[in-house]
């Protein structure tokens, strides 16, 4: 997925190179290490749009949770899987 999977930077000017092409054209000076973190995650094989639901999903149960909504956390286990029966992915806890 790479580093901006889960955010929508590889979406921001994608039908002109992206951001960091955007940025290049506009004169703006972005060392070469940037322009790499700038896209990566944002090819052709990288899932972008398509890992959003399971992103927004985790993220939203990690921050009920940690808000104290819910007092334990909903949704946050290798169990979740049912609601995406399309995505493959492997829930890993470390606290």
């Amino acid at each position: 997925m790479g580093h901006l999977g889960p955010s929508d930077i590889c979406t921001i000017g994608e039908s002109g190179g992206g951001v960091i092409a955007l940025a290049l054209e506009a004169g703006l000076p972005i060392p070469e290490n940037l322009q790499r973190l700038g896209t990566d995650g944002c090819g052709e094989d990288d899932v972008i749009e398509e890992g959003w639901p399971v992103i927004r999903h985790f993220v939203t149960a990690q921050l009920r949770w940690a808000f104290g909504i819910d007092e334990e956390p909903v949704g946050m286990s290798q169990d979740a899987q049912e609601f995406f029966p399309e995505a493959t992915f492997e829930y890993d806890e470390s606290l």
